[in-house]
């Protein structure tokens, strides 16, 4: 059975916003995408608010990970080349990323 990864990490961010115990002002969160593909992250900057997510979803055919190169980043993904990742930024600043495996392979978070 094939899933398209983007109904599957909607649903899990939905998930757990829905299943947190923590209570909630009337802002909705929302999830910036960035698609891991054979050496690029696509988009290789996204802007998002304070306490929103990124999903890193996986294609292409070779292993990659999220590693950060910024203090104070949520935990990077381990290496995979397939599924999803998700991270929250509850702080603003800007947030360096990059794949170990493949020079030249970078991103930024920008959190307002």
């Amino acid at each position: 059975m094939r899933f398209d990864v983007t109904v599957v990490a909607a649903a899990i961010v939905a998930t757990s916003i829905a299943c947190s115990d923590t209570p909630t002002s009337n802002k909705r969160s929302s999830a910036a995408q960035v698609t891991v593909a054979d050496n690029y992250f696509t988009p290789a900057s996204v802007t998002i608010a304070a306490g929103d997510t990124v999903i890193w979803i996986w294609g292409g055919s070779a292993g990659h990970d999220v590693q950060f190169s910024t203090g104070g980043a949520p935990a990077g993904c381990g290496a995979t080349s397939s599924g999803v990742c998700i991270r929250a930024f509850p702080t603003a600043g800007t947030y360096s990323y990059f794949c170990s495996f493949h020079s030249g392979m970078n991103g930024t978070i920008v959190v307002n």
